[in-house]
Formats: C-alpha cells, structure tokens, sequence
C-alpha cells in the first residue's frame, strides 16, 4: 500500500468512530444560498400571522407562500396596499415597500384587459371571492399573466377589514 491510501484508511477508520461529522463545504454554500429567502418568508408568515389575528378567516401562509409559491397581497377596504410578500419582486420586479399605499391598479396597464377588471372589480363590489387570470406589468413595463384569488376579509364582528390576494405569475 502507499502512504496515501494508508492515510486513507486510517482517516476513514477514525471518521467513522466519531459522532461528529462534518459535511461537505458545498452543503453549506447550498445552505447559506437559501438560507436569507427562507429568514424573508418566516418574517412574511410571521407578519401576516399579527395582520390576521383579527380575521374571522384562516389562511395558512406557509402553505400559500412556499408550498404554493403565491405572492400575499393584502390591503384595507378602499383597496389602498398594506402587506405585499417579499416574493412580489420576483414576479413583478416591485419591492414590497414601493406598493405600500397604493392601489393593485399600478400593476395594470393598457393590455388589462378591461372585461376582467370590471370582473373582478363587481366581486369585490360584492364582497364576493373571485379567481382570474389578469395581464399585469412588471416595473420594466414588461407583461406577464397574473393568476389571482382574491376574497374578503372580515373581522370577527362581520365587517370588513381586507380584501387579500393569492398571486401567481402563470
């Protein structure tokens, strides 16, 4: 035998005594690659987890944003933004900070077509839930198709707090 193979074995012998192992470096740079996007979703969850205490709906958020890979949007009854997921600017190019405050209408432009607008604008209206699938633009003024659910939220009470929106770029 050579030396590099006694080495070898010998290495191997005392690794396989131990309790501790070590992992490969690259698990660690996979690790750390994910790392800061799941610490970006667990302050989503726990952020809609406060926002919906007053909710007499429950929606898993987990399931919503990583199982599902929606996008949350929510905002208040006069459909002004109050939460966006962290995810919304890898479907649309927006920082969740840029939308706060303003309508889901900055998202829309002149291939919207108008006839789901007015679709989903009379569910809202209504108070009613409403799935459809909505061109939108990107902040590069780019389109992209938009699936969305959207539904009322009320509070315990029965009135109406938020409208919430479970988006995917198809």
């Amino acid at each position: 035998m050579n030396d590099l193979e006694i080495y070898e074995e010998h290495l191997a012998k005392r690794y396989n005594a131990s309790d501790n192992y070590h992992l490969p470096l690259s698990c660690w740079e996979f690790y750390g690659e994910h790392f800061l996007a799941k610490a970006e979703f667990r302050k989503d969850i726990e952020s809609l987890t406060k926002l919906s205490n007053s909710w007499a709906l429950h929606l898993d958020f987990y399931n919503e944003l990583i199982v599902n890979k929606n996008v949350v949007v929510v905002t208040d009854p006069t459909l002004k933004i109050v939460y966006a997921s962290h995810n919304l600017e890898r479907m649309n190019g927006f920082l969740p900070t840029e939308v706060i405050g303003k309508t889901p209408k900055m998202f829309q432009g002149e291939q919207t077509c108008p006839s789901v607008s007015k679709k989903i604008r009379k569910a809202i209206d209504a108070r009613q839930s409403f799935e459809e699938s909505v061109i939108n633009y990107r902040k590069d003024k780019s389109i992209y198709l938009c699936t969305i659910k959207g539904f009322p939220v009320l509070n315990y009470k029965g009135e109406l707090i938020n409208y919430v929106a479970l988006e995917k770029a198809a």
